[in-house]
């Protein structure tokens, strides 16, 4: 319920509410991707890219495959213009990609099957 309070307080502007709401939330459930994202980009927009990294990390431990922090995390390397990230940068990209294809194809297979449902009826 924390997460998602501070999910409604971030759409609504209020983002020191909604801070303070999903650190709580990740701190009851530290396997929670989604607080995590949240986490990384109320930090993102405070321009704190090193808590914003760590949270897309923590994100990616419970769910290697989180587009989000993976997207996120790639943005913010990408923003830096460093050379010493360039294979930080390749890494992400690369897992990205699998990411989002993974999604795409687990999205063809149920809508596959939601069809394949409705012919039988």
């Amino acid at each position: 319920l924390l997460y998602f309070l501070a999910d409604v307080l971030t759409r609504k502007g209020d983002s020191a509410d909604s801070m303070e709401a999903v650190k709580k939330a990740v701190a009851l459930r530290s396997d929670f991707p989604l607080a995590h994202d949240l986490l990384a980009r109320l930090y993102q927009l405070n321009r704190d890219d090193t808590k914003s990294i760590a949270e897309c990390q923590a994100a990616l431990k419970t769910d290697p495959q989180d587009e989000a922090a993976l997207y996120r995390w790639l943005r913010i390397l990408k923003a830096r213009h460093s050379d010493s990230d360039a294979s930080a940068i390749a890494d992400l990209s690369a897992r990205w990609v699998k990411a989002k294809q993974k999604q795409k194809d687990d999205e063809l297979r149920e809508s596959q099957y939601r069809i394949f449902l409705d012919k039988q009826k």
